[in-house]
């Protein structure tokens, strides 16, 4: 068995963000809304990866990839509710038991930590979430 990529980790995890109707409901253009690179002038709420970090760890049955990544969620709404409605569902996606395709499975979501902030401007906050997520590759 080949082991999963770093890559094909992050297209798990962006599939099951894209697939969340919940998730893509609250987001400004729905499942457009969340990116990889933000584009100039991207309508609130978004949601961006900003960072993924990979090693090999060792299970009980074989090795897999753990995969530390970063999402921010940007929104210009008047208080936090809105980020915390987002940070709720976000929550709610990676418990799921069946996030997988044909490279791998992710069998382990543990969100290492949740901030929320606001920005400079006085308008604009920002939900930084820290996630390590295990996967498994698929048997070939």
């Amino acid at each position: 068995m080949s082991g999963i990529t770093q890559w094909q980790a992050q297209a798990l995890i962006y599939q099951a963000l894209i697939q969340d109707s919940e998730l893509t409901s609250l987001l400004a253009n729905g499942p457009d809304s969340i990116f990889d690179a933000v584009p100039a002038h991207a309508a609130f709420p978004y949601l961006s990866f900003t960072e993924s970090r990979a090693s090999f760890v060792e299970t009980q049955r074989y090795q897999a990839l753990q995969v530390d990544m970063v999402f921010d969620v940007w929104s210009e709404y008047q208080g936090f509710k809105e980020l915390k409605d987002i940070a709720a569902i976000i929550q709610k996606i990676f418990q799921q038991e069946d996030i997988e395709n044909v490279d791998g499975k992710l069998i382990l979501a543990k969100q290492a930590s949740s901030e929320v902030t606001r920005e400079g401007d006085g308008k604009t906050r920002k939900l930084r979430e820290k996630w390590r997520f295990i996967f498994e590759a698929n048997a070939e």
